[in-house]
Parts: structure tokens; sequence; C-alpha cells
């Protein structure tokens, strides 16, 4: 009897991230992503909420590094960059299938810089809804002259 209610947690725990994946179940996630004529291999993903949290905290970041968000609907979901310790450029998406708009993006700067205790980290938070957010390497946007409302391919 001791170990039933960790085992009925556990259960409800992976019965709640298979829901959580299930619109994702049977698609294809994308590799790749199309902006500005260049393409770029999506080298990791954050599709659950416990992902999603995480992001790329505590991560080496370069210019190959995208990590793809993928979210369930479009929404202006908000990030922030606590215990995240490179500058990051967020790009939201809004995408149908293959062809999507770019919502809005910033360049963010990591919460220690001005918070050392992480405690009031700017929230960074787009106008409208997307259901995709790109993470990379500070300074993609500007080498690549990205603008709100371009269009991006997935692939």
């Amino acid at each position: 009897m001791q170990y039933a209610i960790p085992a009925l947690i556990m259960v409800v725990a992976a019965a709640a991230a298979f829901a959580l994946a299930l619109p994702y179940l049977g698609q294809q996630l994308p590799r790749s992503v199309t902006i500005s004529q260049a393409t770029y291999n999506i080298t990791a993903y954050a599709i659950t909420p416990g992902e999603q949290e995480k992001g790329l905290m505590n991560s080496t970041v370069n210019g190959s590094t995208f990590m793809l968000f993928v979210f369930p609907g479009s929404r202006p979901y908000p990030f922030w960059m606590k215990d995240t310790y490179s500058y990051l450029d967020i790009i939201w998406i809004n995408a149908t299938g293959r062809y999507g708009r770019i919502v809005y993006f910033v360049n963010a700067t990591p919460c220690a810089k001005y918070d050392s205790a992480q405690v009031n980290c700017t929230l960074y938070i787009p106008p409208s809804g997307a259901n995709y957010v790109l993470e990379t390497a500070s300074g993609f946007d500007r080498r690549n002259a990205i603008y709100q409302g371009e269009r991006i391919e997935f692939g």
C-alpha cells in the first residue's frame, strides 16, 4: 500500500504527458526552418511543459543552436531568461502546416546580467499569438535581416 500513491502519481503524470503529446503523434516534427532564403537544422525540441520550462537553461548556445518550441495552439506565450546564461534571439512563429510567418522577435538578455538573484526576470511577450517559438544565439536576427511578418517554411 505504501507504493500505491507514488505509483498512482506516476501513472497520472504519464497519462498527462501522453495527452499533451497527442496533437503531435503521427505528425513529423519539422527538421529545419527556412528564413530569409537560408535553411537551418533544428537541433532541439521543447514539446512537453517540462521541456518548455527548461528550454535552453544552463545550455551552451552557439550559432548552430536552434531549439523549436511546439505549442498546441496559437497564443502569446511568454518567455523569460531565468538560468539562461547565453544571450538569445527568441522568434515567435505562427504556422499552419509547413508555412508560417514571424509574429515577433526579441534579443533577450540573460536575467543574471541585471538581477543576480534572478527573481525579477523580464518577461518577453509577443503582441499576438504564435504556435511555435525558435530560440537561437543572439545576433541571428541581425545577420539574417529578419522582420516581423516574414514568411518561413518548415522542412
